[in-house]
């Protein structure tokens, strides 16, 4: 029976409690006081999202379908590559706070 203990106690994860940095929680209060960074915290949450990744797949899909330009896109290539940046450097920023994207 203590055999079986061990193997289930190893399975089981085990969640610490996450330390809060006063400065930190500070720093966040400060930061939501301001309407332009309460704005910039909900875009960038939005352009962060699948919904977002989404609604661009769609938008692009239909470019093409409707033919809004001819072949070679410039103006869709445009648009893709802005749309990875953004989700690079969302991705980027997560990682940065220490948040998985």
């Amino acid at each position: 029976m203590p055999a079986r203990r061990g193997r289930l106690a190893r399975r089981r994860r085990i969640r610490l409690p996450l330390s809060v940095s006063p400065a930190l929680v500070a720093h966040e209060k400060e930061r939501a006081d301001a309407f332009g960074n309460r704005l910039a915290d909900r875009i960038t949450r939005f352009s962060g999202s699948m919904t977002f990744v989404h609604l661009h797949v769609l938008w692009f899909g239909c470019w093409i379908r409707f033919g809004v330009e001819a072949y070679p896109y410039g103006l869709l290539t445009n648009q893709i590559l802005a749309l990875t940046k953004e989700v690079h450097g969302y991705a980027a920023e997560q990682e940065h706070r220490g948040a998985t994207p």
